[in-house]
């Protein structure tokens, strides 16, 4: 497993500001307030970006914060299929049930580096409603000896169809519990080396 800390986009330090609506609701009820008083007064002034900065506020939880995420090998159990609603979206059978040892063991040493740091740890919302995050998808068409099993063989080609390849994640059986893309990489070098000695050509 690794634990790797990741900054906020931008549009994330808009929404994690958001949460704190009560401090929000008093500096937007401030702002109006001066605006009404200019109204009235005849005291105009043009500092406008500046007041909505305030409204804003300064940032401090988005600021103090530190998002963490995990990469490790949770059990490769589910399967994609396509949804045969109208939507058509690609959907899964996997859930965290069976990964649950492992979702454990990211809790608890993130937890320790929280303690190390002197923070509080807040688990992501999702997590409790047994969903999860990827950006590394992989696995749509695995690789196996066995066509039953997968789609490619260990050479990216797919069963059955000559001259028809896979060379990315989706060749993946599982994860391989790091960044995968240098792994997907030399397995897109090891692909090609193979292609030149099917033509004839040295690898």
């Amino acid at each position: 497993m690794y634990l790797e800390d990741a900054g906020f986009p931008a549009f994330m330090q808009w929404l994690v500001e958001a949460t704190q609506m009560s401090a929000t609701v008093k500096r937007t009820a401030m702002f109006t307030y001066a605006r009404i008083k200019e109204r009235f007064t005849g005291q105009r002034k043009t500092l406008l970006s500046g007041e909505l900065s305030r409204i804003l506020g300064e940032g401090v939880l988005s600021r103090s914060s530190l998002p963490l995420l995990a990469m490790g090998r949770d059990i490769p159990d589910g399967r994609l299929y396509l949804n045969d609603g109208n939507s058509k979206w690609m959907d899964s059978t996997w859930t965290t049930k069976t990964s649950l040892r492992y979702f454990d063991h990211v809790k608890a040493q993130m937890g320790k580096i929280s303690d190390a740091l002197h923070g509080h740890m807040e688990i992501n919302p999702t997590y409790l409603l047994n969903r999860v995050i990827t950006v590394h998808s992989l696995g749509g068409s695995p690789m196996s000896d066995d066509p039953d099993q997968g789609v490619v063989d260990k050479f990216g080609q797919v069963h059955g169809v000559p001259g028809l390849y896979v060379a990315d994640g989706a060749v993946m059986p599982g994860p391989v519990g790091a960044n995968p893309s240098l792994t997907i990489a030399a397995f897109a070098r090891w692909m090609c080396a193979a292609m030149h000695v099917e033509d004839g050509v040295p690898a």
